[in-house]
């Protein structure tokens, strides 16, 4: 009688370890707005930090997100993850790869 090996890789890989990140400042939407950002996703925006960083935040992932009206009125806070997102040219939009924070749950401050 032969014993199955164990894959140890395959082990690992359904324990990947996701890290969230937590970030607060200043968000100023582009949904519905002609902005090269907008080629990257619908309800999507940029983050003002405190210290004077800015990313590109998507709200994409979270359900019902085209309904979502994120307007804080000075703060809002972000967890979430960041990642690169790569598009093809389309007319409107030249291709391109961006970094990209996508929103898991926000609230506003």
């Amino acid at each position: 009688e032969e014993e199955e090996e164990v894959d140890e890789t395959l082990l690992q890989t359904k324990t990947i370890d996701y890290t969230l990140t937590n970030l607060k400042g200043k968000f100023e939407s582009k949904k519905g707005v002609m902005n090269p950002i907008s080629c990257y996703g619908f309800n999507i925006g940029f983050l003002k930090l405190p210290n004077g960083n800015e990313y590109v935040v998507c709200f994409d992932q979270l359900k019902n997100s085209n309904d979502l009206d994120v307007n804080c009125v000075d703060e809002i806070s972000v967890i979430g993850e960041f990642e690169s997102k790569t598009i093809k040219s389309n007319g409107a939009c030249p291709a391109g790869t961006m970094e990209i924070f996508y929103v898991k749950d926000w609230e506003c401050k």
